[in-house]
């Protein structure tokens, strides 16, 4: 990787973990509080930190993974998320909490070209409406991986977390959600 793409990946990295977006909905009441994990590769699949959140907060919780391989939150990005059925079937699942952790595939040079409409397409997926009626509270997710970009929590490509790094994910995002640390699993990714 070169000196550029590192740089461009390191400034993406910044740019999902500080978007990931806790966002109350109203709505109907419910059993569960629903939350709805939308983002990439990093959000899709058992092996991702979705599975580990849903057993850290338990019954009393309906987590849903919409992650969707590849794609990006740039709407002119080669795979552009809020156009997938995983966008609609996430608005579908009525969240009070929703997860965004996009922008990893943004940092593609076909991509990044349109780099500075990364925060207004940001803002069209949740609104600016909805930001302000809710309060969005805003989570630092790039601090608690910065100093760890080798094996310990990802794969080979330095950019995919491996389960450490997922649980670790989750863990600050149990925090996030309940202002409690999160607690110890046996099998975290267990069915």
């Amino acid at each position: 990787m070169t000196r550029i793409q590192n740089h461009m990946t390191k400034i993406v990295r910044i740019l999902v973990f500080a978007f990931l977006m806790l966002i109350p909905v109203c709505g109907v009441a419910q059993d569960k509080i629903k939350i709805a994990c939308i983002g990439n590769s990093i959000t899709e699949g058992a092996d991702n930190y979705p599975t580990p959140l849903a057993r850290m907060l338990g019954n009393q919780y309906e987590v849903g993974n919409f992650g969707k391989w590849g794609h990006t939150l740039l709407r002119k990005g080669d795979h552009p998320y809020m156009s997938t059925d995983a966008f609609i079937n996430a608005q579908k699942f009525q969240p009070n909490v929703v997860i965004i952790k996009l922008g990893t595939n943004d940092s593609k040079p076909e991509n990044w070209k349109y780099k500075d409409e990364f925060e207004t397409d940001l803002e069209y997926m949740i609104s600016k409406k909805v930001a302000r009626k809710f309060h969005l509270k805003l989570v630092d997710l790039y601090s608690p991986l910065e100093h760890k970009v080798d094996s310990t929590c990802y794969v080979w490509d330095n950019v995919h977390l491996n389960k450490s790094g997922s649980l670790i994910l989750a863990e600050h995002i149990y925090k996030a959600i309940t202002g409690k640390k999160a607690p110890k699993l046996e099998n975290a990714f267990a069915n």
